[in-house]
This record gives C-alpha cells, structure tokens and sequence, in this order.
C-alpha cells in the first residue's frame, strides 16, 4: 500500500475537465521510494489512474531545467490523491507531464462505446452492466442477463447508427439537488461528488451514467464498435468488443481472412460462407461413403475367414485406425487373439489387438518387446505402434509356441 501523509492536498484532476489534454506542467509536492521504484504526488495531473476497469495513463515526467525525462510506469488513486509510479526520482518542483495520447484516446473511443452499448442494452432488455474490463486490444462487458444472438445483432447495429449521428458526449458534476432527481446507470450507490457522463443531448439521451474515466467530446469520434464474440456468462451474457482503430483492424483481418477462404474455393468473398457450407456438405457425404465402403470391405474379409482356436493377423495400409478396430474386433469373436496392423510410418506401424479368452495386459510388456513396440491398454484390448517388420510379426501371432 502507497503512504500518503495527512497533510497532503487532494490532486487536481485535470482530465475531469478536458479528455484531451495530453501536456500539462505541475508541482512535485512529495517523490519517496516505494517497492523498488519511485511513488510522485503532484499537485494537479492528466494522468488517469486506474479505475472502473480502465487501465492507468503512461507517458513521462520531465524536469524543465534539465529535460530529464522519467517514464510513468502506473498511475494509482489513494483516497483523493493521485500517485505516479516512475523508475527514477524527481526533485520537489516544477515538472512536465506528457502523456501517451494514442493511447488514451483508443481507450476513450472504447470506453465510449462501451457506454453506448450498455445504455442501450439496459433500455432495450433491461440488462446491468455487472463486469466491464478494457485493454489495449478491446474490452468484455458483462451483462446481467442473457441475451440472443439476435439482439446482441441489434445492439451492435443501433450503437454504430448512433455514432454515426454524432451525438455530443459531455461530463460534469450536477450538484447534490440534481444528482438526487437524475435517472443514470451506475454499479454502486453512490454519494457526494458524482461525475456524470451524457451522450446525446436535449429530448434525446442514449446514455446517462456514473463514470470517472476520460471521454470523447462526440459518439462519432468511436468509429465503429464490433462485437467479436459473446457467451454465457455466470447466469449473464460476456461481449468482447472493439472500437476505433482496434474494430478497423479486426474487420480488415476478418475481410483478408474472408477472401482467403472464398479463393480457395473458387468464390467471390460474399458467397464465402456458402462456399464452405457446400464443402463441409460434400465432405460429410464422402465420408459417409468412404465408410460404407470400409465396412463392406470389411464384411468381405471376414467373409473368407473360418472359426478356428489360433490367432489372425491383418496387414491393412488403405484402413483408418476405426475401420481397422471395428476389423479386429469382428474377427476377436472368430479366434483367439485377433491383431491387426496399418500403414507404416515414421514410428512404425499402428497396431490393435483384441481377444476375448487370453488376458491381454498380462503379455502387453512381452508383446511390445517382440514387436519392437511401445502401447498399452486394457485385459481385452492394446493399442500402440509397432516397428518390426511383417514377416517378424506374423511369426509373432502365427507360431503356435509364441504365446
């Protein structure tokens, strides 16, 4: 836990006032070591220390005289105070703040959209925002009831109608008489000092809610919101979302993929989705003929099989490891161990042998040994490869005096 004296001043909090101040000078008031790095009080900041699922500014602090520059590590919020972690002391007195605007501003783009979809989700379907996290590759908001694919769909298509509109995004501090009559959204009850963020304007308010974080002035400055991904989530609904230059990013990806997809099948990238559709359908079909060949082949091996109380042996390179069980296992009832081998390959041969009269686990190590193999399984059945060469094999199962 940070210190902070009992006389030290509340922190101007320069970002309530202005999102977009991205230089500011300020006094060192306090700079003291804490866990290996250095805790800095000023007496006002743009820096935005983490809170309300919002990651803290970075940027630097620089001394005038000596254009020394200290890399903000975290910014953190004790009581009224703010705290800037840095790797480097800096003297008591004036200093210059910078923060890394590009990044403040993709998060002000997502925290904004964040609040157009979460007004319109508890105006629509009555949904509270119950868990909201942002980083710098997008943000999950939970809700606390489970939605549809359809109206997920229909979130997404009202907030980007909306951006586009342009409404005005405004924060202030209504006083103790206003706060009292506003209807706003908000995760806790709340007291004394509320900073309120709006979007829209007159007889047309999308959003109104509680929040400390740094905005936009207007909805458009979003760009576009995308919901990448939703899933049940703890009796609710969790959005992955993204905006701004994050929601270009990924839709370019999305379209670069897309057109990949759709050349090779030979389709344009609109027809992507039917393209594959067709294919999984004819691959399903092959599949199923592939395999009532395999069991007609099958039936036709065992066909040329007679009963006896010796053990078989099967070399069959063209059958799927399945195919090649179901083989087996047809031919256990017919003798008394049944072992069969597929197509050889960098680690050998796979093998399965089952029998229903001889305790198959009791002569696995013995077997695995003569066969050059490694596998294991149950009384009734092994699994494994095998690298020793067929005619090696068939001495193995074949020999009367082998088992």
């Amino acid at each position: 836990m940070i210190g902070i004296t009992a006389d030290c001043p509340a922190t101007v909090r320069l970002f309530d006032e202005n999102s977009y101040m991205s230089t500011f000078e300020a006094e060192v008031i306090e700079c003291r070591e804490y866990d290996g790095k250095y805790a800095v009080i000023l007496d006002k900041t743009a820096f935005f220390p983490e809170a309300g699922g919002q990651p803290a500014d970075i940027g630097t602090l620089t001394l005038p005289e000596s254009n020394c520059a200290a890399d903000v590590l975290d910014v953190r919020q004790v009581d009224d105070v703010i705290v800037h972690i840095i790797a480097k002391p800096v003297k008591l007195g004036k200093i210059r703040g910078e923060i890394d605007f590009e990044t403040r501003y993709e998060r002000m783009r997502n925290h904004s959209g964040e609040h157009l979809l979460s007004g319109l989700a508890h105006r629509h379907f009555s949904c509270n925002n119950v868990g909201f996290h942002l980083n710098d590759d997008g943000m999950t908001v939970d809700f606390d009831r489970r939605l549809t694919a359809e109206q997920v769909l229909s979130l997404e298509d009202e907030v980007n109608r909306i951006i586009a509109e342009n409404p005005p995004v405004a924060a202030y501090f209504p006083d103790a008489g206003e706060l009292a009559e506003l209807d706003y959204r908000s995760k806790l009850e709340l007291s004394g000092r509320v900073r309120i963020v709006v979007i829209g304007s007159g007889g047309q308010i999308y959003d109104r809610c509680a929040c400390c974080a740094p905005h936009l002035s207007a909805a458009g400055e979003v760009g576009m919101l995308l919901i990448t991904d939703f899933m049940n989530y703890k009796g609710g609904t969790r959005l992955t979302v993204v905006c701004g230059r994050n929601a270009y990013k990924q839709a370019r990806t999305a379209m670069t993929n897309v057109k990949r997809i759709a050349a090779g099948f030979s389709a344009k990238a609109s027809n992507a989705a039917k393209a594959v559709e067709d294919f999984l359908l004819r691959n399903e079909a092959e599949k199923a003929a592939a395999a009532a060949v395999c069991r007609s082949y099958i039936e036709l091996r065992l066909s040329g099989l007679n009963q006896t109380e010796g053990n078989m042996i099967f070399f069959e390179p063209s059958l799927d490891k399945n195919s090649l069980r179901r083989l087996v296992d047809k031919a256990a009832d017919m003798c008394s161990i049944a072992a069969g081998f597929g197509a050889e390959g960098s680690s050998g041969r796979p093998y399965v042998i089952i029998s229903r009269m001889v305790d198959l686990r009791s002569i696995a190590k013995s077997l695995n040994e003569k066969m050059g193999g490694r596998g294991g399984g149950s009384a009734g059945m092994l699994q494994g490869t095998a690298t020793a060469p067929e005619e090696e094999l068939k001495n193995i199962f074949l020999k009367e005096d082998r088992f």
